[in-house]
């Protein structure tokens, strides 16, 4: 007779969801992205990209729950910090450099601005 328990099935609905959506998330906000990088535009791929972006940050957060141990244990490494503070120091850069919104909205992203009324003199629509 075996001493060992047998291993016992999830139950919990995140336990059981987390990781698989993390990697189904994943790849299809991945490859959606890699389309618009390279200028692959059509509504539909920019409104499956932002919705399964958000999708993946969800099923990302239900991944650390999952995994709460592991991670504390591999953020204990200072390996992992160079790149978490590259990529943050980056993602900085990016927020302050970035255009206005103004600029922002001209190029396509964002709601459009309500027009009303007439153009004031000197600016053509």
């Amino acid at each position: 007779m075996s001493t060992t328990a047998p291993a016992k099935p999830s139950s919990s609905l995140v336990q059981k969801i987390a990781t698989p959506l993390t990697i189904v998330t994943f790849a299809i906000s991945g490859i959606t992205g890699l389309a618009l990088f390279f200028e692959f535009r059509s509504r539909s791929i920019t409104v499956i990209h932002e919705w399964l972006s958000v999708l993946f940050v969800v099923a990302s957060a239900l991944h650390c729950v999952r995994n709460w141990r592991p991670l504390l244990h591999q953020m204990k490494r200072a390996v992992v910090w160079g790149p978490v503070l590259a990529v943050t120091v980056f993602l900085l850069l990016l927020v302050w450099m970035g255009p206005p919104r103004s600029e922002h909205i001209r190029h396509g992203h964002g709601p459009m601005p309500v027009e009303s009324g007439p153009a004031p003199a000197g600016q053509a629509k």
